[in-house]
């Protein structure tokens, strides 16, 4: 009830700013659409694909927000001032070691310090070698910096230009002290969860090594969450089979697929069958959380022909930012070689889906990366309705 009251509290607000839309707006991009967006790929539902210039189309989130769909904002490569290359950071950490991903293994790699990640970075004609093995490998930066806040590793410029970049529409939804950010109640006394942003860098597709990819395999977020590509590489020269046959030849960026949250209990059903398939052993009740499956072409047909669902599947570039609801199951394949900058937040619209994957991650067995709930979903609740409460000279809710 107190989750309820709160949602319809910042609704009101919500109705108050952003005044109605008409009915039709809200299948302007998410049903059938004649023409599809640019970076659209065949063979999915159509992204819900809007420019950060056109005032109508960002008052169209609004409403598309509320309908839990995952929305692209275009054009805000204008809006960002700061030299996101990797001459920058070379010059800012260059010396400074980092911990990198084997997309090969999906394990941990050392040894690397940024200078010569960022020197696999921009010359992908040849592999890096393993530091342990000398064999070739695809590396990806995720998570960085890790155990610190940005500001305290960034130039304070960097973080103000993202978050500049975002249409001011939508930053009382998506920046940290947001209204519509239920993260932004929690008193710092509460030790408010880390939330972003963190630097995203992966190495482009490399025929050197044909069967890997720098990808970040399926999964769910426990909040929303928004992504900025910053940065890109030029397009690869050569893509593998299955990208070019969805329409990628010649785009440089990243292939998002991302599914409606309310589809994620079939995929799961998918995904223990495909788990028998393969022999996997030990894939828990929740099969998305594992983090091991990359859904491919053959995958989503599957999904498609005998459970009747679809992703959205598009290419994100540079200027581009993805918003994706909390509980949407996604996954990214790097084409080249890229960087992107994500940030979590907790808009009312999907709390009752952090909780309940909150609740799902607490159910998984001890030792699982994910077993420990460290968003505080129902604290930031309590906080925010005592907030609203306050505001209207009502009493506050018990803790």
């Amino acid at each position: 009830d107190e989750a309820a009251a709160l949602v319809a509290a910042i609704h009101d607000r919500q109705q108050h700013h952003a005044g109605h839309l008409k009915p039709s707006a809200k299948h302007r991009f998410v049903q059938g659409a004649a023409a599809r967006p640019r970076g659209q790929l065949a063979g999915s539902a159509p992204v819900a694909a809007l420019s950060s210039s056109s005032p109508k189309d960002l008052e169209l989130f609004d409403h598309l927000w509320r309908q839990h769909v995952p929305v692209v904002i275009t054009g805000l490569a204008a809006q960002l001032h700061e030299d996101w290359s990797p001459a920058a950071f070379l010059r800012l950490f260059g010396p400074e070691p980092v911990k990198l991903m084997d997309c090969a293994s999906q394990t941990p790699v050392e040894g690397f310090n940024l200078a010569r990640f960022f020197g696999a970075y921009e010359e992908r004609a040849v592999a890096p070698p393993h530091p342990m093995t000398g064999e070739p490998t695809v590396l990806k930066l995720k998570d960085w910096p890790e155990g610190a806040h940005f500001c305290q590793k960034f130039p304070r410029a960097y973080f103000d230009d993202c978050m500049r970049a975002i249409p001011r529409r939508m930053r009382e939804r998506l920046c940290a002290d947001g209204a519509f950010n239920l993260a932004s109640y929690l008193p710092q006394h509460a030790v408010p969860p880390d939330l972003g942003p963190k630097l995203y860098a992966g190495c482009g597709y490399d025929p050197a090594c044909p069967n890997v990819y720098s990808q970040t395999n399926l999964h769910c977020d426990v909040s929303d969450a928004f992504n900025i590509m910053v940065h890109s590489g030029p397009a690869p020269a050569r893509l593998c089979a299955e990208e070019r046959a969805a329409g990628a030849e010649g785009m440089a960026g990243a292939v998002w697929d991302i599914w409606d949250a309310k589809d994620a209990p079939k995929i799961s059903q998918y995904l223990r069958v495909r788990a028998q398939e393969l022999g996997y052993r030990g894939v828990s009740q929740h099969p998305i959380h594992d983090q091991i499956f990359y859904l491919t072409d053959r995958d989503r047909r599957r999904l498609r022909d005998s459970y009747g669902i679809e992703s959205y599947r598009f290419v994100q570039g540079v200027g581009s930012m993805v918003v994706i609801p909390a509980g949407c199951p996604h996954q990214v394949r790097n084409l080249s070689s890229n960087i992107k900058v994500a940030m979590d937040f907790v808009s009312p619209e999907n709390v009752d889906a952090c909780l309940r994957l909150a609740s799902d991650f607490r159910a998984l067995s001890l030792g699982h990366h994910l077993s420990e709930d460290k968003l505080q979903a129902p604290a930031m609740l309590y906080h925010a309705l005592k907030s609203v409460l306050a505001t209207r000279g009502a009493e506050a809710p018990p803790s």
